[in-house]
């Protein structure tokens, strides 16, 4: 199980924050919305569970430190 360089504690799992922007209109007596990337890409954040320190900005990064390579 890897350890977090943080911290040093054993993870199992990242916590991910997945950043986009929310559209809302009010349309008659309806509240319309949708996601859309920030930027024109959604980009994302990976932090240890345990400290909530954040360790990657990347998918495959993350998933290399999470299979110990």
């Amino acid at each position: 199980m890897p350890r977090c360089p943080k911290c040093g504690e054993e993870i199992n799992g990242l916590s991910v924050l997945e950043i986009c922007r929310r559209e809302v209109w009010l349309l008659d007596d309806k509240i319309v919305s949708e996601w859309k990337p920030r930027n024109g890409k959604i980009s994302y954040r990976f932090y240890c569970p345990k400290c909530n320190m954040q360790l990657f900005t990347d998918w495959e990064s993350a998933k290399n430190f999470l299979e110990g390579k």
